[in-house]
């Protein structure tokens, strides 16, 4: 403690004052998200002092950084503080000013941000997505522009299919599609001209977070099984992988109850399938022979 206290003291003589020179120092070389960062923690802490240059410093980040990830990532702790900072009122207005700001950029760089993601880039940028949305709700202003940034996201057939399914999700939560567009696009991505792996990448989008979306939709689950049970061998082998990632994701209740859906939408007829499937004995001779010589072991 004695010489973490020796190293601080260049930044001042009180808690306060060496808090507040630091904060400037990260300031002055930061990123836009970190600026974000270090603007709800000066509030957090009470660092008025230091709250104007980083809020100078952020405004400057905001208009010319032109990294769309940036502003994503920018824009839930600024929200946060425009929400919840303890600030005098005119801190709070220009915070949601500066917000509102890089979500207009947002919305307008969402689309073509989007474009050539490989599955690992759409998984991270589908993370941004969520976030954003959620700063957006804390804005208390109008969302429309965010939107339709999403809707038109969602209509376009160049996204990649894990972007494609999250949005769908977050729009049909959120009543912006009817049941009967969303069983549309579902049955469109499904169709026998959509590559597999793209099919289970949107699908996986479209069920993170919750699959219960399926218990209580008999129809979209039905969708989904003539997929499945169209595709060649070959196919469903290579989409396997996709598919195991997104219902391993759910907890065993979860998986239970989309299990027991199936079962009551084909009328139990999995069940009826799996008990009288004929049992190869030439085949399963050797596992029988390999079973026995460890029961018997097991008892000697």
């Amino acid at each position: 403690m004695d010489v973490a206290l020796i190293e601080a003291a260049p930044w001042g003589t009180t808690v306060a004052s060496a808090a507040t020179a630091r904060v400037v120092e990260v300031a002055a070389d930061a990123e836009l998200p970190t600026l974000t960062a270090l603007t709800e923690q000066c509030l957090l802490a009470e660092l008025g002092d230091a709250l104007p240059d980083v809020l100078a410093l952020l405004t400057d980040r905001a208009a010319t950084d032109a990294d769309i990830t940036h502003l994503m990532a920018a824009l839930p702790p600024l929200a946060r503080a425009a929400r919840y900072g303890d600030v005098r009122g005119t801190d709070a207005a220009y915070l949601r000013t500066v917000a509102l700001r890089i979500l207009a950029r947002v919305c307008v760089g969402l689309a073509p941000a989007v474009r050539g993601l490989d599955d690992d880039a759409a998984a991270r940028f589908v993370t941004s997505i969520d976030q954003t949305h959620a700063a957006v709700s804390l804005l208390d202003e109008d969302t429309r522009g965010w939107t339709e940034a999403l809707e038109s996201l969602a209509a376009r057939d160049q996204v990649p299919g894990r972007i494609g399914g999250r949005v769908n999700r977050i729009l049909a939560d959120a009543g912006r599609i009817s049941t009967e567009e969303l069983h549309r696009r579902l049955g469109l991505t499904m169709s026998p001209g959509t590559e597999p792996t793209r099919a289970a990448a949107w699908l996986e989008g479209f069920l993170q977070g919750s699959g219960l979306i399926l218990v209580h939709d008999e129809r979209l689950l039905g969708l989904i099984d003539t997929w499945l049970l169209s595709l060649s061998e070959e196919r469903f082998v290579a989409v396997l992988p996709l598919l195991r990632r997104t219902f391993g994701a759910f907890g065993s209740a979860e998986r239970h109850e989309i299990g027991t859906a199936v079962t009551r939408a084909d009328g139990g007829r999995t069940t009826t399938v799996r008990t009288r499937r004929p049992v190869d004995t030439r085949r399963a001779a050797p596992a029988v022979a390999a079973v026995t010589a460890l029961l018997e072991r097991s008892r000697a």
